[in-house]
């Protein structure tokens, strides 16, 4: 934390963390040559179990494998839709995108019919990877029903399919990609209540991660569960490309259980959470009807709306871990 004594109303810009000028591919690449062997993803799925496991090796061998086929299909810059719940695949759409210079849309998967709609025509998007069903939306059936009216989506893919690596016409080739590239489109309301398109860059990106990370105290060492939605820029952002800024362990849960997550906190020994109020109050809830040793727990961090003082003192209480307060606005990672 830093140390101030402010006597102005404002907290003074600070000049003690340089900026890379990288893009998200490019940081994948140099984690994995650093550290190919340390495991990088682990998968939580729907029902809770473990699933899939990835080191980093390995995580930028399949990023690029998928880029490839990517590339065969779309040119640098067009944009495409990403509709799903969080997965492997989610993480390995990311990165592909990255790496072929292809700009990632995130959708909420409880999107409907009208508002995927809006965002497959306002984003320009020219393909849409999906999941055929989550939750009870049947998103395989509503996909195709959007996309068939809106002339520009070429393409729409079942993300869990082998089709995601058919070959198009185009020769397979990875472009080079600027930090200054868009790398994704998201979509967020703020305080309008409708949302709008945010355009983030690959050095907003891959710098806001590495602050953020670094303020958490992520280390080669941490393993940090990722609870938070992929298509939001704290999912797919800040605990994704933190984690691989500090080269580290992301568990990534599938859908949000409290009883999921700490079990997994308690087995895999992690020591950061990230989760908005409600999922924390959540996760303090469960913690409080049937303890798990969360002694490895060192950080708590929470925010998006307001943290109440109670809140603090319950995670202190009930969990033993640290707690930061975080809040920001998605238009800034730029």
């Amino acid at each position: 934390m830093y140390n101030l004594n402010l006597t102005t109303s404002h907290f003074p810009a600070q000049n003690d963390a340089d900026i890379r000028d990288f893009t998200v591919g490019g940081l994948l690449r140099e984690v994995a040559a650093a550290r190919p062997e340390a495991e990088a993803l682990v998968e939580v799925r729907r029902d809770g179990t473990e699933g899939r496991r990835w080191a980093y090796a390995e995580l930028l061998k399949d990023a690029e494998r998928l880029a490839l086929a990517l590339s065969t299909r779309f040119a640098p810059g067009e944009r495409v839709v990403v509709w799903s719940p969080n997965s492997p695949e989610w993480v390995l759409m990311e990165y592909a995108c990255a790496l072929s210079g292809v700009v990632l849309v995130t959708a909420n998967p409880a999107f409907q019919a009208r508002e995927l709609a809006y965002v497959l025509e306002q984003s320009g998007a020219v393909a849409l990877f999906l999941v055929e069903e989550f939750r009870g939306n049947p998103m395989g059936r509503i996909g195709a029903e959007v996309a068939a009216s809106i002339p520009a989506v070429r393409e729409v893919t079942d993300m869990e399919s082998a089709a995601v690596y058919t070959e198009g016409s185009r020769p397979p080739a990875l472009s080079d990609v600027a930090p200054g590239d868009a790398a994704m489109i998201q979509y967020t309301s703020g305080t309008t209540g409708f949302p709008k398109g945010a355009v983030l860059s690959h050095r907003g990106l891959v710098n806001n991660a590495r602050f953020y990370a670094s303020r958490c105290g992520a280390t080669k060492a941490t393993t940090w569960v990722n609870i938070m939605p992929m298509f939001h820029t704290s999912g797919c952002g800040m605990v994704t490309l933190g984690c691989l800024q500090a080269g580290c362990r992301m568990v990534l849960i599938s859908l949000f259980d409290p009883d999921v997550v700490l079990d997994q906190l308690e087995a895999s020994g992690a020591d950061i959470i990230l989760g908005v109020p409600t999922m924390v109050v959540a996760l303090l809830d469960a913690q409080e009807t049937r303890p798990r040793d969360l002694s490895a727990l060192k950080l708590v961090s929470c925010g998006g709306s307001m943290v109440a003082p109670e809140l603090v003192r319950r995670v202190q209480t009930l969990m033993g871990a640290g707690f930061s307060t975080l809040y920001g606005q998605t238009e800034h990672v730029r």
